[in-house]
């Protein structure tokens, strides 16, 4: 696939990623999502094993389920993912001002942040239970290799969703 991806060019080198590539190998699609369908049509990847962020635009479904988080990008020799929800260690935000939040979901599995855009994912994490990250925390496993926090560190943001909603905006805010 890079000799094709190389070959081709500027066209389909963004589906060549190799933050992309990682997830689709360890979690490819084998049937079509029954998810539901979330109203966002991008995504960015970033990966501790790979540099730089990759952002598909406008070609990107999420759909979610209790089971797994799935995407299609729609662009030549990209291959749908099925993330299965115990895959997702945790969930963390990353804001671009108030008006401009995102949802990642980090799984260590493959060093992967998956970032999408708004808070329409929250509910899903908080749902199924995935600990919202500190900004620092984030920060730390993303740029240093630190390990993630243990599950017990969060059983008090899990108590309620309250406490959970306070978090989400602490990590909003980098804290």
């Amino acid at each position: 696939m890079k000799l094709l991806c190389a070959t081709l060019g500027a066209i389909a080198l963004s589906a060549c990623s190799a933050q992309y590539d990682d997830l689709a190998a360890a979690f490819p699609a084998t049937k079509p999502s029954a998810g539901t369908a979330l109203p966002v049509d991008s995504i960015s990847v970033s990966s501790r094993r790979h540099r730089g962020i990759m952002t598909y635009r406008g070609v990107v479904t999420v759909r979610v389920s209790a089971e797994s988080v799935d995407v299609n990008v729609r662009f030549p020799f990209a291959k749908p993912l099925s993330i299965p929800q115990r895959e997702i260690a945790a969930c963390a935000m990353t804001c671009f001002g108030i008006s401009n939040p995102n949802v990642d979901l980090i799984i260590p599995k493959t060093d992967t942040d998956l970032q999408v855009p708004g808070r329409t994912l929250l509910e899903w994490c908080w749902s199924n239970r995935k600990p919202m990250l500190s900004g620092e925390a984030k920060r730390a496993w993303n740029y240093s290799g630190a390990p993630l926090p243990s599950a017990g560190s969060y059983a008090e943001q899990l108590a309620s969703r309250q406490a959970y909603d306070h978090q989400t905006q602490m990590s909003c805010l980098g804290y």
